[in-house]
C-alpha cells in the first residue's frame, strides 16, 4: 500500500502527461502500465488487481496484488505513484460523466484485458 499526496488536486496529471487525455486514452495508458507490471512479475496465470481509495481530493492510497482466479491465493506487488494518479484521473472522468462520487476504483488486469469496478461513496 502506498500513500500519495498532491498539494493541489490534479497537479500530478500534467507532470505525468495525462492532464488532457480522454477516458479512452487514460484507459490505454493504464493498460500499458499494468501490462508491463504483469509481464515483469511472470505470474501470468494470476490476475493483477490494483485498488485506489482517495482520502481527500489531493491524497489517497493504492494497493496492488496478484490473485489466482477462483482462489483465495493473493500475492502483494509493489505499485508506484503512477497507479494512483492514473486511476484518480479515471475516477475524475467518471465523476464528470455520471455526476456520482466514487469512493474506490478497482482495476483487474489479465491477459491483456482490463476491467474497472467503481464503488460509490
Amino acid at each position: 500500500i502506498i500513500e500519495t499526496v498532491q498539494r493541489n488536486a490534479g497537479e500530478a496529471y500534467a507532470a505525468l502527461g495525462i492532464a488532457e487525455l480522454s477516458m479512452e486514452q487514460l484507459v490505454e495508458v493504464y493498460k500499458k502500465v499494468l501490462k508491463q507490471l504483469h509481464h515483469k512479475s511472470e505470474q501470468r496465470d494470476m490476475d493483477l488487481i490494483v485498488t485506489m481509495t482517495p482520502s481527500s481530493v489531493t491524497s489517497g492510497e493504492i494497493k496492488g496484488y496478484f490473485k489466482k482466479p477462483d482462489s483465495d491465493l493473493e500475492n502483494s506487488v509493489l505499485v508506484d505513484y503512477r497507479h494512483y494518479y492514473i486511476l484518480n484521473a479515471i475516477r475524475d472522468k467518471m465523476r464528470n460523466f455520471t455526476g456520482d462520487s466514487w469512493s474506490m476504483v478497482k482495476a483487474v488486469y489479465h491477459s491483456n484485458d482490463l476491467e474497472f469496478y467503481f464503488e460509490y461513496e
